[in-house]
Formats: C-alpha cells, structure tokens, sequence
C-alpha cells in the first residue's frame, strides 16, 4: 500500500509536468502564429483581391455573391411584356436550356412573358448574349481554372451580356434576373441601368446537403439546386 505522502509527491510532479507541457505548446503555438505574419505572403494581397478591399461596391444592387465592378446610373430600364433573351450566334444545347430556365425565372419573377426566339421586338427590350464563335458547339461540364468572366451592360437602348465561357454567361444571367426590382407603386418591373464586370473571387463554391442524416423532399433538392444556380 502506497503512503500518502509519495502519492502526493507523485501527484504534484504529474501537475507540474502537465503544467510544463502546456506552457511549451502555448509557446509553440505563438511561435508559429508569429512566424505566419511575418511571413510576406501571410498578407499577399493580388491585385484581383485588393480591388475588393480597396473599390467599395454601391449596396444599392440586391446581387449575391456582390460583382467585381459595378458603375450605376440613377436611371432605369423597363420590362415589358415579350421581353426577349437572344444570342449573336448559335447557342450550344446547355445554353438554349440555360436560357430557357432563366426565361422562367424571369416570367415567375415578373408575369411577363418571356421568349428566347430571334424577333423583331425593340432593342431595349431584349438581353443580348454576345460570345465568341468558339462557343455553339460547345456542351461540357465546368472546370476549375476556366474563365467564368463576364460584362453586363445595361442601357436604356437595350441590356447586353459579354463572356466567353458558357459558365460566364450563365453567372451573367444569373446577375441579370437578381437585378431585377419591382416599382410597388406602379406594379412594374426595371432593371437598373448598370455596368458591371464579374468574375469569381474563388475557384469553387458549394453547399453541403446532409441527406443522409435529414430526410429531403426531391423538390426541396431541386429548389436548392436553383436557388445555387442563382446565387
């Protein structure tokens, strides 16, 4: 049977010697976090970064993730019925769907009837995708690196989307149907008129659904997967 008094003597080293080690890994730690920031490219800033930081954007858009540049004229454009979402050029298969999805999202958004055939409707009644020829055989999955760029012009001659990526168009269009606002008083539909060049600050975004610990709806999948397309 042990005394009391090595039982104690055992007890107060195994303090001590837990009190050491924790002081070392304390130690240890601000050590490392000290070498991070003095290290130059702790707080390497690139060019496409600092613009955020130092280009506050107008929060008088309701766009989410909120675009690269933005220029805003106080001046609207009006969306009447037909509006039309036409091309310069062919489009590719995952882009004549793309269009017609957000043919309906503009038509649920708005009432107004939306169509994405060649007419002779007014020019500012229209969205005008313009992309390289390059692109109307173009069907394939996104990639990481690809160039998701795009430039959306809004004018009170017509609205006008830049990419030259399919993905890019997609995020144009997404921006586009986000600007779009309703006038409560006149129940009418505008877009501002702006000047915005966008592309991803990152490579990837995503959203985890647990699905294997909460039950969902297949709608409720599909919704979300809108709701991404969207934002």
């Amino acid at each position: 049977m042990f005394r009391p008094v090595f039982l104690f003597k055992i007890l107060v080293l195994s303090l001590i010697v837990n009190f050491v080690l924790v002081v070392y890994f304390l130690l240890q730690s601000s050590r490392h976090n000290f070498r991070l920031a003095n290290r130059n490219d702790y707080y390497e800033i690139n060019d496409y970064y600092s613009f955020y930081e130092n280009n506050p954007i107008s929060t008088n858009i309701k766009v989410i993730p909120m675009p690269m540049f933005v220029t805003i004229e106080q001046s609207t454009l009006l969306l009447s019925n037909n509006f039309h979402i036409v091309s310069n050029r062919k489009l590719s298969k995952d882009l004549r769907l793309a269009v017609r999805r957000y043919s309906k999202y503009i038509s649920l958004l708005t009432g107004i009837s939306v169509d994405s055939k060649q007419d002779a409707s007014p020019a500012n009644n229209k969205l005008i995708i313009d992309y390289s020829t390059s692109l109307s055989k173009e069907d394939k999955y996104p990639t990481l690196g690809e160039d998701e760029s795009y430039r959306l012009n809004i004018t009170k001659t017509g609205s006008y989307l830049y990419a030259s990526s399919s993905t890019g168009i997609i995020r144009g269009l997404s921006t586009f149907v986000q600007l779009i606002e309703r006038n409560t008083s006149s129940d009418t539909f505008y877009i501002p008129l702006v000047n915005i060049i966008d592309r991803p600050r990152f490579m990837w975004r995503g959203l985890l659904l647990d699905v294997s610990r909460h039950w969902m709806p297949v709608t409720v999948i599909e919704r979300t997967l809108n709701a991404m397309e969207l934002s």
